[in-house]
């Protein structure tokens, strides 16, 4: 349905009556997306997932608030672990100085295109909290995370920023984490 009125409720295919959708924009994105009023999703994921999930939301947030050198630790963490797994601690010592000038070298194109993306950002600065609807919602999914594992891990407590309880951003609810020990 395009062009129509976004206050008028639609029965999608295979719906209840009670169930209806409402076309919403979604804030920050050039396209319209449906989304339910008010949904609860529970997502089952072992260990490594969560950490993987963890990792892939404040990337995300950090790359849409202009930190381009995320995508260089990122991708040099990844690729010295591939090497790591596949060919030993040998070949990843040996790797480890061409790994390191490429990341040197892509440094430059990464400048280069975050001044194309962000040219209001001066060369060290970087939007944060409340730049973004999706990037806001995306960190509180860090945070719930982070501090569930490091309380997993750490009963006794820490002193690092994962053990302070976590600050819903732009009025979103931090999700709800339960880590669950499985058999």
């Amino acid at each position: 349905m395009s062009g129509g009125r976004s206050d008028i409720k639609q029965k999608m295919p295979g719906e209840k009556e009670t169930d209806t959708l409402r076309k919403k924009p979604v804030r920050g994105s050039h396209v319209s997306s449906y989304i339910r009023e008010r949904i609860m999703v529970t997502i089952t994921l072992d260990e490594y997932q969560a950490h993987i999930v963890k990792n892939a939301t404040e990337f995300y947030s950090r790359v849409l608030w202009g930190q381009f050198g995320e995508i260089n630790n990122a991708v040099n963490s990844a690729q010295l672990e591939k090497v790591f797994h596949e060919q030993g601690e040998q070949a990843m010592h040996e790797q480890f100085d061409e790994l390191i000038e490429r990341r040197d070298r892509s440094e430059d194109i990464l400048k280069d295109a975050r001044q194309v993306l962000f040219p209001e950002l001066h060369a060290l600065g970087h939007y944060g909290l409340g730049y973004s609807e999706r990037t806001d919602v995306a960190f509180n999914v860090y945070q719930a995370i982070r501090y569930a594992f490091a309380w997993k891990n750490h009963p006794e407590g820490g002193i690092t920023v994962d053990f302070n309880k976590p600050h819903p951003v732009d009025g979103h609810d931090t999700p709800k984490v339960e880590i669950v020990d499985g058999k």
